[in-house]
C-alpha cells in the first residue's frame, strides 16, 4: 500500500490525492498542482516532534480540502506554504502550537522555530491558535472586516479566520455562518470603492410603468433599489454589488419569470431581499442563477416550474437567509461544481426531487433549516463534496432523510430526521462522513443504513422507534 507522500509524488499534475479517516503521521511536500483532500475532521495529519513542517506546499495550483493538521511540536509548524503558492483551502482545521500553524497562507507571516528557513520573521509570542480557510464563503469585502468575537472567532485577516485550538471545523464553519448571517441580515450590499460616498438610491414603481430590470441595469455598485408592490415580468441580471429590497409585507413585490431565470447573478456582494420569485418554466432555467459571485438572498418566496429554486455553481457562493424555497420541478437547492454558502433558518419543501443537492465539489454550511414533504431525499451529498449540516429539522420526505454516496464527506450534527419514507440516514456508495448527537426517529425503513464500500463515523446518535431495524450495515 502506497504512503501520501509516494501517491502525492505519484499523481500527475490536476489529480486529486484522497486521504483516508484516521491519524496519519506524515511530513507531507507538495511540488506539483494537485487536490489534496480528506474525509472531514475524521482525517487528522499529524507532523513529529523536531521534524519539518507536515505539509509544505512548493508549487502553485494547490487545493488543500477536508482534513484537520497539525504539528505535534510546539515550535513546529503544520502548514508551510512558500511564497507565490497561495493554495485553496476548504474546511482544514489547522492545529498549532505556540506559534501560528499557517505560515504565508495569506499576508499574516508567522513561522515556528521548525521552519523552512526562508527570511520569514519568526514569533514565538503567538498564542496557540487554529487557522482555516475557507474558500468562497466570503467575498473579498467580508475577509477584510473584523468578524467579531462570535463563537471563539478572534479576527478575519485576508483569508484566514482564527479560533482557539479546541474547536473543529463545524465550530469554525458556524462562527464564519453567524457572521456571514450578521452581513447579509444587517449591511447593506457595498462595494469598497463606494464605501466612502453617500449611497446612491432609487424607487422602482410598477404601477408608474417603472422596468426594475433596467433599474438595476443603470444602477452604479453600492446602490439601493428599493421595490414597490407590484407584480414584474422580467429577468434581473445582477453584475454589480446592488442591494434590491422589496416594500411591504411578504407577496407585495412578485418578479414572474418565463424562459429565463428570475434572478441571473455573477456580482460580487449582491444580495436581495423580500421577493416573490415565480420561473413559470419555458425551458430549463433555475428561478435563481448564482453563476459567479457572490448573492445574498433573504427573505424571499422562490418557486419554480423548470429546473431547481435556485443553484450555486462555478465557484460562486449564495448566502440564503430565511427564505421560502418550495414546489420546485426540480430540486429546492442545487450546489455543484464549487458552489459554496451558507443556508439558514430557510424553509425548503414540496419539491419534485431533492430538498437540497451538493455536488461535484459543492461546499456548504446549512443549519437551523427546516427541509419536508419533498419527492425525493431531504438532503443529498455527493460527488466529492463536503459541509456542514446542523440542527436542522428533516421530515416527511419521500426517501431518505439524508443520502450520501460517491466521495460526499459532510459533518452532521444535532439535526431532528424523522418521518422519512425511507432511511433516516443512507450511506453507499464510497460516502463518508461524521454523523455526530443526531435523533433519527419514525422514519418509515431503516434508522440508519450503511452499504457497498463507505467510511462514515457515527457518534452519540439517538435511533429509534424506525419501522425497520435500527441500523444495517452491510458491504
Amino acid at each position: 500500500m502506497p504512503t501520501i507522500q509516494e501517491r502525492i509524488d505519484q499523481a500527475s499534475t490536476g489529480a486529486t490525492v484522497e486521504v483516508g479517516l484516521g491519524e496519519h503521521v506524515v511530513n507531507l511536500q507538495i511540488d506539483k498542482a494537485l487536490t489534496l483532500r480528506g474525509c472531514g475532521p475524521a482525517t487528522h495529519l499529524q507532523g513529529l516532534l523536531g521534524s519539518s513542517p507536515t505539509l509544505t506546499v512548493r508549487a502553485p495550483g494547490v487545493a488543500l480540502e477536508c482534513f484537520g493538521i497539525e504539528h505535534l511540536d510546539p515550535d513546529g509548524v503544520a502548514v508551510w506554504a512558500e511564497p507565490g503558492t497561495d493554495p485553496q483551502v476548504r474546511e482544514v482545521v489547522v492545529h498549532a502550537g505556540r506559534v501560528a500553524g499557517v505560515v504565508n497562507f495569506s499576508r499574516t507571516t508567522t513561522a515556528g522555530a521548525n521552519a523552512p528557513s526562508s527570511g520569514t520573521t519568526t514569533s514565538n509570542s503567538v498564542s496557540p491558535r487554529v487557522a482555516l480557510r475557507v474558500e468562497g464563503l466570503l467575498d473579498a469585502a467580508a475577509q477584510r472586516e473584523s468578524v467579531g468575537d462570535h463563537e471563539g472567532a478572534v479576527e478575519l485577516y485576508d483569508d484566514v479566520l482564527t479560533i482557539e485550538p479546541s474547536h473543529d471545523a463545524a465550530t469554525v464553519l458556524r462562527a464564519l455562518a453567524l457572521r456571514q448571517r450578521e452581513r447579509v441580515v444587517k449591511t447593506p450590499a457595498r462595494s469598497p470603492s463606494t464605501a466612502s460616498t453617500k449611497r446612491a438610491e432609487m424607487v422602482v414603481d410598477a404601477a408608474r410603468g417603472h422596468s426594475l430590470a433596467e433599474a438595476i441595469e443603470g444602477a452604479g455598485a453600492g446602490s439601493l433599489i428599493r421595490v414597490l408592490p407590484g407584480t414584474y415580468r422580467e429577468t434581473l441580471v445582477l453584475k454589480r454589488a446592488i442591494e434590491v429590497v422589496g416594500e411591504g409585507p411578504p407577496g407585495s413585490v412578485v418578479l414572474e419569470t418565463a424562459g429565463a431565470a428570475c434572478i441571473l447573478s455573477t456580482a460580487v456582494g449582491a444580495r436581495v431581499q423580500g421577493l416573490t420569485l415565480r420561473q413559470l418554466g419555458g425551458g430549463e432555467w433555475y428561478g435563481v442563477d448564482i453563476a459567479a459571485g457572490s448573492l445574498s438572498v433573504v427573505e424571499c418566496d422562490i418557486t419554480s416550474e423548470s429546473l431547481a429554486c435556485v443553484a450555486v455553481h462555478g465557484g460562486a457562493t449564495g448566502n440564503l437567509i430565511s427564505n421560502r424555497i418550495h414546489n420546485s420541478a426540480s430540486d429546492g437547492v442545487r450546489v455543484y461544481d464549487r458552489g459554496a454558502g451558507v443556508f439558514e433558518e430557510n424553509d425548503i419543501f414540496a419539491n419534485e426531487s431533492t430538498g437540497i443537492t451538493v455536488m461535484t465539489g459543492g461546499a456548504l454550511a446549512v443549519s437551523r433549516n427546516r427541509i419536508y414533504d419533498g419527492k425525493s431525499t431531504g438532503i443529498f451529498v455527493r460527488d466529492n463534496s463536503c459541509g456542514v449540516f446542523e440542527d436542522n429539522e428533516i421530515y416527511g420526505n419521500a426517501l431518505a432523510g439524508i443520502e450520501v454516496a460517491e466521495g460526499g464527506k459532510p459533518t452532521v450534527r444535532r439535526n431532528r430526521i424523522q418521518d422519512n419514507e425511507g432511511s433516516g440516514i443512507y450511506v453507499h456508495d464510497n460516502g463518508a462522513g461524521v454523523f455526530e448527537d443526531n435523533v433519527i426517529l419514525m422514519n418509515h425503513h431503516v434508522g440508519v443504513t450503511i452499504m457497498n464500500g463507505t467510511t462514515p463515523v457515527f457518534r452519540r446518535n439517538v435511533i429509534t422507534r424506525n419501522e425497520d431495524v435500527g441500523v444495517w450495515a452491510w458491504w
